[in-house]
């Protein structure tokens, strides 16, 4: 498996943070990665969209994950920002007031 110690399922326990082994891939100190995760109602999902408009950002005109048109009405961003307050103001305020900026990094999946 990766550099990190292989264990078994017996040695891992619940209560651990987090519950799995700690093999973290490219920590390197560097910028922190967050996920923004923006949650809105059906009837909030046009002024969601529409709140882009005038709004000059890194994230507009590109393409990223959403599951609107299938009903659960949530959108996902993956950027870099020295922390999470950072990376909501890189969103429109609309779309910030619903939104967490939740910090990621990679792992190894046993």
């Amino acid at each position: 498996m990766g550099a990190g110690p292989e264990l078994s399922i017996q040695e891992w326990k619940s209560g651990f943070c987090p519950d799995v082994p700690q093999t973290i891939i490219n920590d390197d100190g560097g910028m922190p990665s967050f996920r923004i995760v923006h949650r809105h109602s059906s009837k909030e999902c046009a002024a969601a969209y529409a709140a882009w408009k005038g709004f000059d950002g890194m994230l507009r005109g590109h393409p990223t994950a959403s599951s609107c048109r299938w009903g659960d009405h949530q959108i996902w961003w993956d950027l870099d920002a020295d922390n999470g307050a950072e990376a909501l103001r890189r969103l429109p305020r609309y779309v910030s007031d619903r939104a967490v900026a939740v910090r990621i990094g990679e792992v190894v999946i046993p």
